[in-house]
């Protein structure tokens, strides 16, 4: 099946490799497609619920403080532990199974340090902000 470009792909809901270097490098040119990804993703894990995401969203606004302090050992090991936490709730419902598996791309990409700088993390936290807005959009009216 084709897809849009900077869309997760609707049989895996995953973030691909392409889509991770798009959040984490947005530009002028692609804050478009940048935005189209994160109400995308919303739009496929709509029926997560709000305070699940809310909970992960606190955790990345520590990040993005730790960011600005530079205090980049500690946003890093922050982010470890959503990844982690996010685990443990995919184990318990599966209805946030399929966000950790789209969330854990991002993640893997920023713990192996190949978007660790200060801008990534930032980026990052810009995204979820994004996602979490689009999310309560699409939770609450259905799209409509």
């Amino acid at each position: 099946m084709r897809r849009r470009r900077g869309v997760p792909s609707s049989e895996e809901d995953t973030l691909n490799e392409e889509d991770v270097k798009l959040i984490m490098n947005p530009s002028r040119e692609n804050w478009s497609k940048w935005n189209n990804l994160a109400e995308e993703v919303a739009k496929k894990f709509k029926k997560v619920k709000t305070h699940q995401l809310r909970k992960v969203y606190s955790e990345v606004e520590i990040v993005r403080r730790l960011a600005k302090e530079n205090s980049i050992d500690e946003a890093l090991k922050r982010i470890a532990m959503i990844r982690a936490r996010l685990a443990h709730s995919a184990g318990r419902m599966k209805d946030i199974r399929k966000f950790y598996e789209a969330i854990r791309v991002m993640t893997d990409k920023i713990l192996d340090n190949t978007y660790s700088k200060k801008e990534h993390l930032e980026n990052f936290c810009s995204f979820m902000e994004a996602v979490v807005a689009y999310h309560k959009y699409y939770s609450e009216t259905g799209g409509r």
